[in-house]
């Protein structure tokens, strides 16, 4: 009986996608960008209520991955991330991946960021929208294949 009187939002999860432009190999640093800019198909609003990595090489290092509501000029992958002055206006939030939140397993690992709580109204008049993404790392990561990172997000839709 419970389940009629409460009404919840559905949940929406978006498909895993892979961080493109990661270069195998690659000397990253401390606040490059990691990887190209990439983009997820999302509910046009809505909470960002969590976030999951899957790391095949285990690195388990944190990084945060930018959120933009419009598209915006990446930054080259594997340089110092800058974001213009012009297109900082764009800029949703931040997705903090720590290294705390990570789950290592035997060559491989998953983190999942809870309780993010990022509320949201893309433009336009779509049933969907866009968030423009780009990875900036926190560590020195060292990825073995460009297919090693792949995130998903899970967001309460909102009319």
């Amino acid at each position: 009986r419970l389940k009629e009187r409460v009404k919840l939002d559905p949940m929406f999860t978006t498909p895993w996608i892979v961080v493109p432009g990661i270069v195998s190999g690659a000397a990253y640093a401390s606040g490059d960008a990691m990887g190209d800019k990439f983009t997820i198909n999302v509910p046009r609003a809505g909470i960002l209520r969590s976030a999951e990595v899957w790391d095949q090489d285990k690195e388990q290092l944190a990084f945060d991955i930018l959120l933009f509501e419009d598209d915006f000029t990446a930054t080259a992958d594997n340089s110092a991330m800058d974001v213009t002055d012009s297109e900082g206006v764009k800029f949703l939030d931040a997705v903090r991946v720590e290294i705390a939140d990570y789950l290592a397993f035997n060559d491989n690992a998953a983190a999942v960021v809870h309780k993010i709580d990022l509320v949201y109204a893309l433009k336009g008049t779509a049933p969907t929208g866009i968030f423009h993404c780009q990875c900036v790392t926190r560590g020195a990561p060292n990825y073995a294949a460009a297919t090693d990172l792949a995130i998903r997000f899970h967001i309460e839709q909102r009319a």
